[in-house]
């Protein structure tokens, strides 16, 4: 018997560090099985269900599933297995298949982990039915049928009970009128494409009949060119936005925005509005002393029209960066200012302004970070956004790789060079150039004095190879 406070805090520690140490054995188990299928082919004959936990338990079905269909499993089928199926959360699915890859490169062979998982195996209560009939489920790829066999008990993790939310009562010629209104509203609020299982969480379609209804609904958008399948995936749609505004360009202004940058890019390069700037830099290289000489250098171009958003600092350690200018009590009034503790920044972009966010954190789903710039380019009007992204050191780009390259107009990178405190700038993209002169891959050294100040070391010009 437990008899004091600290003995059964202590307990409770080590019960959640074997649940964690467990999950880590099946994590690396279903890695290998994913990315190997010799390893699958070792442990398929020595683990089953039984051995898995929460939403392991369906990846595994989901990678059995595959393999026994003659399909080689990878991250996007099993998402879209999760996603058909409705089972599970798919942001959690996302994160639990991205560690198992991260686990599959581990130079232990799969055994290792298999006698781990089978000396700490879950041995869950109510024991599942026979391999035989497992294996038999998995392979007809019908997740649906395996859990309503009685197996979804076992898995507190799994929506396996979907609630009936949203459902439209009536007549059936009635409720597919309105449904049909509904799902038009969903369809032409979407971008890109869009599964049935989505369409179906969304609206709280569940039963039979309004499945059937919603079948026909789809079909007829389809005749009538409102949405097309996709070509290769079964069950997926994409609006078609066919409404075309042609444009005379006789009519066009060519003006360019005007905006003073740093190091003297802006000698090089031509920014327009709607434009997205993307400032990639690693930690403590002087991103937000970037931003920040921008912010100043344009406060009468831009009068009141800028708005600066930042993640991390709070408004007390802001007015002392400020104060290292110095900025006057009149500029203070050409721009706003707001801490945003927030990737959707697009939330909050400003149309027609001058934007500044410091800055755009993403530490897991690293590929979402295309979508986060997309957004705020979208949002930024005849405006213009300046976004600072964190770079890993010894890499080319920002967090994101090339999809935090893509939307941009202007793509800047600050690492450190070999001999600080110099760093370097490399204008890593630029799609307007001001002259004839190709600024892309220019490059430059500088310091920093007083969190402020850039001094040029080498100017713009060199390739950064040339630069040390």
């Amino acid at each position: 018997m437990l008899t004091t406070e600290a003995e059964c805090n202590s307990q409770i520690k080590t019960a959640a560090k074997e649940q964690d140490d467990r999950e880590i054995r099946e994590a690396y188990v279903l890695g290998k099985m994913l990315y190997y299928q010799e390893d699958y082919e070792v442990a398929k004959n020595q683990v089953s269900v039984d051995d898995f936990s929460g939403l392991h338990r369906l990846l595994f079905t989901m990678i059995c599933s595959l393999y026994g269909r003659g399909e080689e499993p990878n991250f996007d089928n099993l998402v879209e297995m999760c996603e058909e199926s409705g089972l599970g959360d798919i942001d959690e699915m996302c994160r639990r298949i991205t560690t198992m890859l991260a686990c599959a490169d581990d130079p232990r062979g799969i055994q290792y982990y298999v006698d781990k998982l089978k000396h700490d195996s879950p041995l869950l209560c109510s024991p599942l039915a026979g391999a035989s009939n497992y294996s038999s489920s998995c392979q007809d790829g019908n997740i649906h049928k395996y859990m309503a066999e009685g197996h979804g008990a076992h898995c507190p993790d799994l929506n396996v009970e979907r609630p009936l939310s949203g459902t439209i009562r009536g007549t059936p010629q009635g409720q597919e009128k309105s449904l049909a209104e509904r799902v038009k509203e969903y369809v032409e609020d979407t971008h890109g494409w869009f599964s049935r299982s989505q369409l179906d969480k969304e609206l709280g379609i569940c039963s039979s009949q309004e499945k059937d209804n919603r079948k026909h609904v789809l079909a007829r958008l389809c005749q009538t060119k409102m949405i097309e399948r996709h070509p290769d995936k079964d069950g997926w749609y994409r609006f078609v936005k066919s409404n075309v505004q042609w444009v005379d360009l006789r009519t066009v202004s060519q003006g360019a925005s005007n905006l003073k940058l740093p190091l003297g890019i802006d000698q090089y390069v031509t920014l327009h509005p709607g434009n997205l700037i993307v400032v990639a830099g690693v930690s403590n290289v002087g991103k937000t002393a970037f931003l920040m000489n921008i912010l100043h250098d344009n406060l009468v171009q831009w009068s009141n029209r800028i708005a600066y958003f930042c993640s991390e600092m709070g408004e007390e350690e802001f007015r002392s960066r400020c104060d290292r200018f110095p900025f006057s009590n009149t500029d203070f009034d050409r721009f706003r200012f707001a801490v945003h503790e927030s990737v959707h920044f697009s939330d909050v972009i400003v149309p027609d302004w001058l934007n500044f966010v410091d800055f755009l954190e993403v530490n897991q789903e690293f590929w979402l970070m295309g979508d986060y710039l997309s957004e705020i380019q979208k949002k930024v009007g005849k405006g213009l956004a300046v976004v600072a992204i964190q770079m890993t050191p010894g890499k080319e780009l920002g967090i994101g790789g090339a999809f935090s390259k893509a939307r941009s107009r202007l793509y800047l990178t600050m690492r450190e060079g070999t001999n600080p405190p110099r760093s370097i700038l490399t204008i890593a993209k630029a799609k307007s150039w001001k002259g004839s002169t190709n600024p892309n891959r220019m490059a430059a050294t500088f310091t920093i004095s007083n969190g402020c100040r850039f001094t040029v070391g080498l100017p713009l010009g060199h390739h950064p190879s040339h630069l040390v």
